[in-house]
């Protein structure tokens, strides 16, 4: 029967066993029909008795040697065993193994991995862990759950931020005795189930310990959304760098300073240009009551959306609408108008000044301002009624994320953005005010904070 069955077997197929498993690996993508070219390649190599058939123990055994590398453990055996036994397709049992932690580490592009491809790869970032003890809450205590190979991965980022961690050995026995542990303790599943049958073992873990327990998908799926969005839009840093400004690890931007001129806390802020959320981030953590940001590209807004809805910013809106447009006239009042890498992008510097002093009586502005040798070409004057100001003007690179909206931007001359504002009696106090490198085109870089007397 197997001499039959090998004489009509496609030459596609015989070819495919041929093939070395290194290769085979990489030729792997992750559409089902790969699953199943594995889950072929590992029946071809299991050891069969004399009628041309494979035992159970022998199938699980192949599946470690050749996709984990090693021989398969006594537990493991018997339970993978166990679960073939109960009616688990092969196809499942061999997914299951190869998404465990061990196996997408030795075989990370072997197979589609749990929901689809969407879980992230959180070893791959070790910000992760602090930002998966974020997403457990308050705690003195976690319990992992988990074969020792499947728990050490996350154990050893929990541990290196200083967080108590107790292991707690499962098989995906939904009978395992957690009652000695703090009652407050999180309980994480380290392993996504990746059957039908691990599922209910799950549901019947939370049945039991209830919203304690706490499965990687549901923590680890937010992350996905992150690194999606960095795979398809660009971020002015990498996204380890911006994670830690959404953490409130870093500050993008003269928070500190600001802080002690106008404390944030319980304030109304609306912020033009978020960007990529980072300055949002800053204004969240520093305790800002509410925040409206205002943002006309739309690959900005949806970073900016994904952070929000990532980290639970409720008290973040977004509105999609050019600077020029936005004043209080249809927006409100708020307690600060914040400004930073904004105003300098503006075909119409003025109006946009005008804007920011209808919306609040304080307004934070930060920015390249033109200095004598850059940028390399002269002053013009531009009027704003009775008012001459000095400016550079510039070619905006619209395809550039950064950018303004329109063709051509302007650089002030910094003593006169802080003019405009005494102008209109304004106290002005400078932040910051600072001499550019010669590679960026304008020569200073100036920070104020404007508030409206009385």
């Amino acid at each position: 029967m197997l001499t039959l069955i090998k004489r009509l077997m496609p030459e596609s197929i015989k070819h495919m066993a041929r093939i070395p498993l290194r290769h085979l690996r990489r030729r792997l993508q992750t559409k089902p029909r790969d699953l199943h070219t594995l889950l072929s390649r590992i029946e071809e190599r299991t050891p069969r008795d004399a009628d041309g058939f494979f035992s159970d123990p022998n199938f699980v055994a192949q599946i470690y040697t050749d996709l984990l590398h090693r021989p398969v453990d006594e537990t493991n055996l018997a339970h993978w065993t166990t679960e073939l036994a109960h009616g688990t397709p092969r196809s499942e049992v061999l997914l299951a193994i190869i998404t465990s932690p061990e196996g997408s580490k030795k075989n990370s592009a072997s197979v589609p991995v749990h929901a689809g491809g969407v879980l992230p790869e959180i070893t791959r970032r070790p910000i992760y862990a602090r930002l998966l003890l974020d997403r457990l809450g308050p705690c003195s205590e976690i319990v992992l759950l988990g074969t020792d190979a499947e728990v050490e991965f996350l154990r050893e980022g929990l541990v290196r931020e200083g967080k108590k961690v107790s292991v707690a050995a499962w098989a995906w026995n939904a009978q395992v005795d957690l009652d000695n542990f703090p009652a407050d303790a999180p309980i994480v599943v380290c392993q996504t189930p990746a059957t039908g049958s691990r599922w209910w073992a799950f549901h019947q873990l939370k049945q039991r310990y209830g919203r304690r327990v706490t499965g990687l998908s549901e923590l680890t799926l937010p992350f996905g959304l992150l690194e999606k969005a960095a795979n398809l839009l660009p971020y002015a840093e990498p996204l380890d760098s911006v994670l830690s400004y959404y953490r409130g690890e870093n500050y993008l931007g003269p928070f500190d300073a600001l802080q002690k001129v106008f404390p944030l806390r319980g304030k109304t802020v609306i912020e033009f240009g978020p960007m990529d959320g980072s300055q949002t981030a800053g204004l969240v953590h520093a305790g800002a009551a509410q925040i409206t940001c205002v943002e006309a590209r739309p690959e900005n807004a949806i970073k900016t959306l994904v952070a929000k809805q990532v980290f639970g910013w409720n008290n973040v809106q977004m509105i999609l609408d050019d600077f020029h447009n936005t004043d209080a006239l249809k927006y409100g009042r708020f307690d600060l108008a914040f400004a930073h890498g904004v105003y300098y992008h503006s075909v119409a510097p003025f109006l946009f000044l005008e804007n920011l002093l209808s919306l609040a009586d304080t307004v934070f502005v930060g920015g390249f301002c033109a200095s004598d040798d850059r940028p390399v070409y002269g002053y013009e004057t531009l009027t704003h009624g009775n008012e001459s100001y000095r400016v550079k003007p510039y070619t905006e690179i619209l395809k550039v994320f950064s950018a303004g909206l329109h063709d051509i931007s302007y650089y002030l001359h910094g003593d006169d953005l802080i003019e405009f504002f005494r102008r209109r009696g304004c106290e002005v106090t400078v932040l910051s005010d600072e001499v550019t490198g010669s590679d960026w085109p304008a020569g200073r870089y100036l920070r104020l904070v404007a508030r409206k007397h009385g």
